[in-house]
């Protein structure tokens, strides 16, 4: 069902009663033309009909919120987030080899008990199917900590509306380091570091998947075949 809530920005001190925002759980209970308005037309990932493509073909699924923030009643800010569930034997294919050992493998059938208990909802801002800062866009003239207090105080009202969310990720914040990011770390968000995006150079002599191969070490290329 499409339904939208008009929530008030007033609650938070830090927040000036010139914002609110409105929430809705369908992009189709949404105004493309409000939308579009402040994400800019190259981050495809966040275009109003990218998004309403993606709402089809996962529906069932997965869930969606959006937030339009409005000052003095003019659109100033969107935000996208997924409702995703976590499911622990997601992890499984990344377990170690146990080599035959009998303790590794009793280990690993022990931990794969426990890991395949875990379920959780979690609240994505952006997009899970993709890398980026795809969550968010504002007005310029909104500052990074301001921006910040209006994605934590979205994120509360979605989670007062949803009580089965259990977890929050505001994913691919890159360097340098931000007052965006200091502001969540101050309210209790912890860090979590990953790998860079994984970018590779095409060398000239690389004409085939075959000739990729023949310049990876020994061991990769086994690696490699084997996946």
């Amino acid at each position: 069902m499409e339904t939208s809530i008009y929530c008030p920005l007033g609650a938070e001190q830090e927040l000036s009663a010139e914002y609110s925002f409105e929430l809705y759980q369908s992009v189709n209970a949404l105004n493309p033309l409000y939308w579009n308005k402040i994400v800019p037309e190259a981050n495809v990932l966040m275009q109003y009909d990218y998004l309403r493509m993606l709402e089809e073909l996962n529906a069932g699924d997965m869930q969606f919120r959006y937030v339009l923030l409005k000052r003095n009643g003019t659109v100033a800010g969107a935000l996208y987030f997924q409702v995703v569930t976590f499911h622990g034997q997601q992890l499984i294919n990344y377990f170690p080899e146990t080599n035959g050992s009998f303790w590794k493998e009793w280990l690993k059938r022990v931990t794969e008990n426990l890991v395949n208990r875990l379920h959780v909802k979690l609240l994505v801002s952006g997009n899970v199917f993709m890398t980026g800062e795809n969550g968010f866009y504002f007005a310029a003239d909104i500052e990074e900590a301001l921006r910040a207090r209006i994605v934590r105080k979205a994120i509360n009202h979605i989670q007062a509306e949803d009580k089965g969310i259990r977890a929050v990720l505001i994913s691919d914040l890159y360097e340098p380091k931000s007052t965006f990011d200091a502001s969540f770390k101050h309210r209790g968000y912890n860090e979590i570091t990953v790998e860079s995006d994984m970018i590779l150079t095409l060398r000239p002599n690389w004409q085939s998947r075959e000739d990729y191969l023949q310049d990876l070490q020994s061991k990769y290329r086994v690696r490699t075949k084997k996946v």
